[in-house]
């Protein structure tokens, strides 16, 4: 998305306790035979990233994709080189931050108290990465969280975080919601300006 032009200053990748990504971009290399640390995220419970040859290929094309997806698939293993590391931060703009599961219980908490708006703990991941790495929105270059599941599927997490939440009308509540709009942006047309007009009728 970035690279066809829309408006991205920086993509952070937030990962929890494992590390993942975090620990390729600051340590060169991934180890992904080590045991996953169970937390409270547990679709982040990896240590290889999904979409890793993805980004590589976007960062330092296709020779360099092919390798390091052959290196994972026979030691689980990942080296970047440092020229891949500065095309992932400079050209691409991802960076990466992690959250344990205190501060993202502490996110969770904080979101709920203050603003009325209950998180899954997935979803809290990423508000508590960006925490850690002091980021803060503005009106110029607002802030975007991309949220991951629904706080109903985790109501055992949620009620230890917040017991004061009643997690059965929240369920009855997603239950009765209309379907999420959707909007296709055709072929050959002025798709930026849609998207934006789409974005600023959201509430």
């Amino acid at each position: 998305a970035k690279l066809i032009g829309i408006p991205i200053n920086k993509l952070v990748s937030a990962g929890n306790a494992n590390r993942a990504f975090v620990d390729l971009l600051n340590d060169d290399s991934l180890d992904g035979s080590k045991p996953t640390v169970t937390t409270s995220s547990p679709s982040m419970d990896i240590r290889l990233p999904y979409n890793l040859e993805r980004i590589v290929y976007w960062a330092g094309g296709s020779d360099e994709a092919s390798s390091v997806a052959a290196t994972m698939a026979s030691n689980g293993k990942v080296l970047l080189s440092p020229e891949i590391k500065e095309a992932i931060s400079e050209k691409l703009g991802i960076a990466a931050a992690h959250a344990e599961d205190d501060q993202v219980a502490d996110a969770i908490r904080f979101e709920f108290t203050k603003h009325g708006t209950l998180y899954d703990p997935h979803s809290a991941v990423g508000i508590a990465a960006a925490r850690s790495q002091n980021l803060e929105g503005t009106d110029e270059h607002p802030l975007v969280f991309m949220a991951c599941a629904h706080p109903a599927k985790f109501p055992s997490t949620i009620h230890d975080i917040v017991p004061e939440c009643h997690l059965d009308s929240l369920v009855a509540q997603n239950s009765s919601e209309p379907p999420t709009p959707t909007r296709i942006f055709e072929r050959d047309t002025d798709w930026y300006r849609q998207l934006v007009e789409v974005l600023e009728s959201l509430p």
